[in-house]
């Protein structure tokens, strides 16, 4: 048998690493989980694009991740898919408040 998880189990999981990331004081381990969040949020919009949630949790994800970055190009990949990630979850529903602070914020980085 072949188990493929739906999206809510996608997205649970996602955020679950997502909370794993913030909570440990390890600097590995928090790459590791937000990595995995963003992955488990990537597959999930695989399954629905409509959806705000992940977007808005996969932007944070990478926020998270920029602390991670080694060279600039990485900084600016990371800078350009959250706000991509928040520009897309704002289309969807432009009440986000989140999408739209982090938004703002990282654009406020990039300059």
């Amino acid at each position: 048998m072949d188990y493929q998880p739906d999206f809510s189990v996608l997205t649970n999981k996602g955020t679950a690493f997502n909370y794993l990331g913030y909570m440990t004081d390890n600097l590995e381990e928090k790459k590791i989980y937000f990595n995995n969040a963003v992955s488990n949020y990537a597959v999930a919009l695989t399954l629905d694009d409509q959806n705000v949630l992940p977007y808005q949790n996969r932007a944070a994800a990478n926020y998270e991740l920029l602390r991670y970055c080694k060279n600039q190009a990485g900084f600016s990949k990371l800078i350009t898919l959250i706000i991509e990630d928040c520009d897309k979850a704002l289309l969807l529903d432009n009440s986000i408040q989140i999408a739209a602070n982090l938004r703002m914020h990282v654009q406020s980085i990039r300059a």
